[in-house]
């Protein structure tokens, strides 16, 4: 961690930014601006007879643009003389109770969750969709109902319109010859084994109705056989009471189950391992739990309807287990098994690989830690397997992703940037997602860029990006199309930054500084506060640190941003200057508004309280009681979805440090403390934006401590 400190004199390590012991943060909210006509008109500003025909045309493009006849507000119109009059009829702003229900925050999780042993977790390689699918299982009480996907080292939690219910051990894979993931079976961990049949495609459940059907079944398996072009279903626990294990086999074909009557038939058994072995045309059964031999490790091929024990004639073989998981690698044209749990209920930690009817034993340096009952499945239709989770009957279950591929394993780590506070972030609507850039970590200062979208975060490497920074000002920029970035702290050189970058399509583009003859001259800021004024059509920015010779001086200055050039604004009143201070515009009241921040002088904090909007070009102060206790470095946005400014955290400085986790909303004027039921805790110096793709406010990072050395706890928040 660097220790950024404000003191009189700007020292080589960026002393300058502080807050008495250690300042950083900015959080900025990019928010998906209305076009100015579309804008919400204040009522009490608008009559029959002085909106006429603009008023129309602000309805209609509102229309156009999905909102209501004015974003929101309702409208009465009437027609005379071959003309039309309307007014807002309705309330001027909504009240807290109409506009949201029960809001609460949700710490987003990058993988599913660790499955318990006994639950197991089910996967298969869905063609279709070009993705691993994960379902169900168990966590440590109950049965789980989850669908996952996997791709690109990705995992995405997948909420399809219908489900299976929760349930364990049921027996899926990819059918081929219908085009879909089949899963059959399962049990709710109470009285209840399933035999019911589902596929899954494009994303969605279906539950399926064949006329035969095996009976109730959890812990059997299943493996397409794409010689016969037939799914093949053996073994399991029938019914919810444990009083027998099948020796069955069934195909599936044709939208219906058959069962078959080989002449030899491996014996029954539950938790065993079994897939398609490609390149020899059959399907191999290795090892379970059978009632009478208890933990069995013989293998079997199946093919042409008959199955054939190969145990006799192997050379070597893997100890007998159970809950071992198996997958056929295309790229290695074998079939792979790895782990499961010896008679004496030890996890084993082995890879073995089976191809032209013998087990070969790989030795990869590095491998999974030993478990049993963990999901392994081909990664791809060409190669590589991916394994998830598993673990020890004891507990320390695990919820790690590795891959396999070529003798060699390595572990997949979930993208998600680095913990820190003081990064910038905003919604870049040209883009669809949320953009982060910078922070400080732990013992890094990151100029690092990351997009949020689909769930998951994305790490980009753009060939050209702003220098590593923290505390720099950023939001979307609903007129231009972009990201802008401004200023920020360079700890390596100690500087504020007086640089302006735009973002779009994945690409940093660094503006020129303005010409000499506009007679404007940008200040190094950082902790300065700036958002979209979509009612004017420009970027605002207010307030901040700049350098002098005394050390750093809090700005009361008022900048706009438009068609990529800054300006001055010459506002006759203005906020008092200050760093740190949160700000959003309020896209329901057509504002800016702008609550808190700090000022240092002679080495005395002051923490502002007051409100202020701008609107129209004019700052005005809007304070009002009740109002959130005075912070700097909140999270503030504009959430479209409850229709209100949302704030969260803050960090209070004077005299005793006070971290704040409470949140709070802003509507009409009033500020109105909220009360969720699940809160991210005592934060400041998160980034947050508002994601208009998911409708949710995101927030990222921050630090729940008030010194160094800083604890960063690591998650990504909804609201």
């Amino acid at each position: 961690m660097v220790e950024v400190q404000r003191t009189r004199k700007i020292g080589s390590t960026v002393a300058g930014i502080s807050i008495l012991f250690a300042v950083a943060t900015l959080i900025l909210a990019g928010v998906p601006p209305l076009s100015p006509e579309a804008k919400r008109l204040p009522a009490a500003s608008v009559s029959a007879g002085a909106v006429g025909s603009h008023a129309l045309a602000a309805a209609r493009d509102s229309l156009a643009n999905g909102g209501g006849p004015a974003a929101g507000v309702p409208w009465s119109c009437q027609g005379s003389g071959g003309g039309v009059d309307c007014a807002a009829s309705g309330p001027s702003s909504p009240s807290i109770a109409t506009v949201t229900t029960l809001p609460s925050w949700n710490q987003l999780a990058f993988t599913p969750s660790a499955r318990s042993v006994a639950g197991g977790t089910t996967m298969a390689y869905d063609a279709a969709d070009g993705y691993v699918l994960l379902f169900g299982g168990a966590n440590l009480t109950s049965p789980l109902a989850d669908t996952w996907s996997f791709s690109n080292g990705l995992w995405t939690h997948l909420h399809p319109k219908t489900s299976p219910s929760a349930r364990w051990g049921a027996a899926m894979t990819y059918d081929t010859a219908a085009g879909y993931v089949l899963m059959f079976g399962g049990y709710d961990g109470n009285v209840t084994a399933y035999g019911d049949t589902w596929s899954f495609v494009k994303g969605q459940w279906t539950q399926l109705k064949p006329t035969t059907t095996p009976s109730e079944l959890f812990y059997a398996e299943a493996a397409y056989d794409a010689n016969d072009s037939y799914v093949v279903l053996f073994g399991g626990v029938i019914g919810p009471a444990f009083a027998a294990l099948s020796h069955a086999t069934y195909t599936f074909a044709g939208g219906n189950w058959h069962k078959l009557t080989p002449p030899l038939s491996p014996p029954g058994r539950e938790v065993a391992a079994m897939a398609y072995d490609a390149v020899d045309g059959w399907v191999v059964l290795f090892g379970g739990l059978n009632q009478t031999h208890g933990v069995i490790g013989d293998t079997w091929n199946f093919s042409a309807g008959h199955w054939t024990n190969r145990t006799g004639a192997l050379t070597a073989s893997p100890k007998p287990r159970d809950l071992a998981a198996m997958a056929y690698d295309a790229a290695d044209k074998s079939v792979i098994l790895f782990g499961g749990r010896t008679g004496a209920s030890k996890e084993l930690g082995d890879t073995w690989s089976f191809a032209h009817g013998s087990w070969t034993r790989p030795t990869p340096a590095y491998a999974p830690s030993a478990r049993g009952a963990e999901g392994l499945s081909a990664t791809t239709s060409t190669g590589g397997v991916t394994l998830f989770g598993g673990g020890p009957a004891s507990g320390g279950l695990a919820a790690d992703t590795w891959s396999y591929g070529g003798g060699v394993w390595n572990r997949v780590l979930p993208p998600q940037p680095a913990p820190r506070f003081a990064a910038m972030a905003a919604y870049d609507v040209a883009d669809g997602c949320v953009v982060l850039f910078g922070g400080e970590g732990v013992s890094e200062i990151y100029g690092d860029t990351w997009t949020f979208s689909g769930g998951n975060w994305h790490h980009l490497h753009p060939a050209i990006a702003p220098s590593a920074r923290i505390l720099g000002m950023m939001a979307y920029d609903g007129a231009d199309g972009y990201v802008v970035l401004y200023g920020g702290a360079d700890l390596v050189t100690g500087n504020y930054l007086n640089d302006t970058w735009t973002f779009h399509g994945g690409l940093w583009h660094e503006l020129p500084l303005p010409s000499p003859t506009r007679g404007i001259t940008l200040p190094g800021a950082v902790f300065g506060s700036i958002t979209f004024d979509a009612a004017d059509g420009y970027l605002l920015m207010f307030g901040g640190l700049n350098q002098s010779t005394v050390g750093s001086i809090d700005l009361g200055t008022t900048l706009e941003f438009s068609d990529g050039n800054w300006s001055v604004a010459a506002p006759t009143t203005s906020p008092p200057a200050r760093d740190g201070a949160a700000m959003a515009y309020d896209s329901w009241d057509g504002e800016v508004v702008l609550f808190g921040g700090e000022n240092i002088s002679a080495n005395v904090t002051y923490t502002y309280h007051d409100t202020w909007v701008w609107s129209g070009g004019s700052w005005s102060d809007a304070s009002s009681k009740p109002s959130p206790p005075g912070r700097v470095a909140a999270a503030m946005v504009y959430d479209e979805t409850d229709g209100y400014v949302l704030l969260f955290g803050g960090l209070n400085e004077t005299g005793a440090y006070i971290i704040f986790g409470d949140a709070w909303s802003f509507v009409g004027g009033l500020w109105t403390k909220l009360a969720p039921a699940v809160s991210p805790g005592r934060l400041w110096g998160a980034a947050a934006a508002f994601d208009a793709k998911t409708s949710t406010v995101v927030l990222f990072g921050g630090t729940g401590s008030a010194a160094a050395p800083f604890i960063f706890p690591q998650g990504t928040w909804t609201y």
